[in-house]
């Protein structure tokens, strides 16, 4: 935003200096503006600083804060960040989201459109367009995931509460009633932690147990996600590999897939956690969404306080949109 507001400062200064009675009466005001434009400035600082309160409040702010929200998760740096959301604004204020989007899916008419305003700039505004472009298309996906619902109904397993039961009803999940169904399209499943799951042929009790009562819904979803505290694995260093092969072992007509979730980017206080996916179709690359939701309203049901709440939603969410479930 201080880009833009520099940007505007000079151009509207320049506007003032050339008919300064014009704009004067466009933008109000009393600053006088002297023949040579010594004023000029002051008044545009008052008409930019005007134009900047309103573009808070703007589609082209909220989309940029948002940008800044999915770049920041995912661990750029802040300088990094801020000037790629002082690219995207002038982009968004520019040729629009439309065209970026349509540059982003490769659409032959926005390029040229795209490419054609990127020719236009000044500084390293050319150098860094393919890389906003790239930045965008991940972020409107992780935006989609983030503002989704889906229909499914889900079963949950494991000794403790089931922070994935939580965020499944926030995604818009249903609990699975056995007597209108056979089975869930989803089971969700909280796992202990052992270090020696995957060590040998036989794996801990404590996890083996679980996956076997989990085992008759298993074998019939369409797909299920575990969850384990990965805090103590992380300091041992070690691999999500044994955790894989007993949830593959035990689900052998699905495909699993891992992400490792830092818990730390929005609650600092927990370790990280291991969620392990199986699904019978995959259609995307199985990834964290990098925004949370956006401020709900009065009609969205309360989010339990759960500190890794924030991030259990947005790896849930991850998972669904990347496994067929119908």
């Amino acid at each position: 935003m201080t880009q833009l507001r520099l940007d505007a400062v000079d151009i509207l200064a320049f506007l003032a200096s050339r008919n300064p009675e014009g704009f004067r009466s466009m933008v109000g005001g009393a600053v006088g503006v002297s023949p040579d434009g010594g004023d000029s400035v002051s008044l545009a600082e008052c008409a930019a600083a005007a134009a900047e309160a309103g573009l808070k409040e703007s589609f082209e702010a909220r989309m940029t804060e948002r940008f800044g929200e999915h770049m920041r998760f995912l661990g750029r740096i802040e300088r990094t960040t801020r000037k790629r959301c002082d690219m995207l604004m002038s982009a968004l204020l520019g040729p629009g989201a439309e065209v970026l989007d349509g540059a982003a899916a490769g659409d032959e008419r926005a390029l040229s459109t795209w490419t054609t305003w990127v020719e236009g700039r000044e500084g390293q505004f050319g150098q860094e367009a393919s890389a906003l472009l790239s930045s965008w298309r991940a972020f409107r996906a992780d935006l989609r995931a983030a503002e989704s619902r889906w229909d499914f109904t889900y079963a949950e397993e494991g000794s403790r509460q089931n922070v994935l039961g939580a965020a499944a009803g926030l995604v818009g999940g249903r609990h699975w009633d056995a007597a209108s169904s056979a089975h869930p399209d989803v089971v969700l499943v909280n796992l202990p932690f052992s270090p020696f799951v995957g060590v040998s042929a036989n794996d801990d009790p404590a996890v083996s147990e679980v996956i076997g009562r989990a085992a008759p819904l298993l074998r019939k979803c369409k797909a299920a996600l575990f969850k384990v505290e990965w805090e103590v694995a992380a300091r041992l260093g070690l691999s999500a590999g044994g955790y894989e092969a007993a949830i593959a072992k035990a689900m052998p007509r699905h495909q699993v897939r891992s992400v490792l979730a830092d818990n730390a980017r929005c609650s600092p206080a927990t370790g990280p956690d291991l969620y392990v996916a199986a699904a019978s179709a995959w259609s995307g690359e199985f990834s964290i969404v990098a925004l949370g939701r956006a401020p709900s309203d009065a009609s969205d049901p309360p989010s339990p306080a759960d500190p890794v709440l924030p991030i259990a939603e947005r790896v849930l969410r991850g998972f669904l949109r990347s496994v067929e479930l119908n």
